[in-house]
This record gives structure tokens, sequence and C-alpha cells, in this order.
């Protein structure tokens, strides 16, 4: 089994690029992080809420045995923000 999907949600966490778009994604989508009241995704944590969110699991890991969620996360997470990060350089 690999862990691709699992390693590159990681990776997007760390990411203080990954971190503004979710925010913005998060913010149109009027996605609530419950006691946070900014909805600013500035860190690791919130980072991971968001993609756990977006992708309907309960842990990373899941992206990698989870075809269902492995989609979500191409098509909701991965996907649209390498467009957006390919758009601001």
């Amino acid at each position: 089994m690999t862990r691709d999907l699992c390693i590159m949600a990681c990776i997007f966490c760390r990411d203080p690029q990954f971190h503004q778009w979710a925010g913005a994604t998060a913010r149109a989508q009027r996605w609530l992080f419950i006691g946070d009241v900014d909805m600013k995704v500035d860190d690791g944590r919130l980072a991971k809420r968001f993609i756990l969110s977006q992708c309907q699991v309960k842990s990373r890991n899941e992206l990698d045995t989870n075809p269902d969620a492995a989609q979500r996360f191409h098509e909701l997470v991965r996907k649209p923000f390498l467009e957006w990060k390919e758009g601001r350089t």
C-alpha cells in the first residue's frame, strides 16, 4: 500500500500557501471551524481539519485506502489548490 495521498496532504498542511487557499475556500463555502472566530486556516492543525472535512474522512491515512475519499481529495483539494497556486505565479 502506498501512502502518497496521505503524504501529500501532510505536505499541504505545512504549506503557508495552502493555508491561504484553504482559508479563502472555507470562507467562500461558509465552512465554519467551531471555536475559530475568524475562519483562518493559518496553521497545520486547521489545514488538517479542512482536508478531513472536504474529504469526509477521520484520518489522512484514509486518503490512501478509501477510493471515494481519494477522489474527493483530488477534486476538492489537490486540483483546485494547484490551479490556484499556478495562477499566482
